[in-house]
């Protein structure tokens, strides 16, 4: 088992280059997981955006957000562009939804209440 993080992900994992698609495709079989990090959502090929189960979001533009919310079938991951600074979604394939803030000083994310 592994864990792998793809750091500037649409660089080594975009739309044009399918050479390690399998670290979407075929990696979870072995039993290893992968985080994809990108500047932009629409950077990552759609083929590798579809096999992520869970998404970590952060402050992004609406044209993304617009992308994310059509994938992930929420409607709140429009809201994405008013994330303050810290603040992220938590969104998985089946459900899960939550919106969050990481703690720098005692490293740990809380979750928001909203009002």
């Amino acid at each position: 088992k592994c864990l792998l993080i793809i750091d500037e992900a649409g660089d080594s994992v975009g739309q044009y280059d399918k050479t390690r698609f399998w670290l979407a495709t075929r990696a979870r079989h072995w039993g290893h997981t992968t985080f994809f990090l990108a500047q932009r959502a629409q950077m990552i090929a759609r083929t590798v955006r579809d096999q992520c189960g869970v998404a970590y979001l952060f402050k992004m533009s609406l044209d993304d957000a617009k992308l994310l919310s059509n994938e992930f079938a929420r409607e709140e991951l429009k809201q994405i562009n008013s994330l303050k600074q810290f603040e992220f979604f938590y969104v998985t394939r089946f459900g899960g939804f939550g919106k969050y803030k990481v703690d720098i000083l005692q490293g740990l994310c809380q979750p928001i209440q909203e009002e």
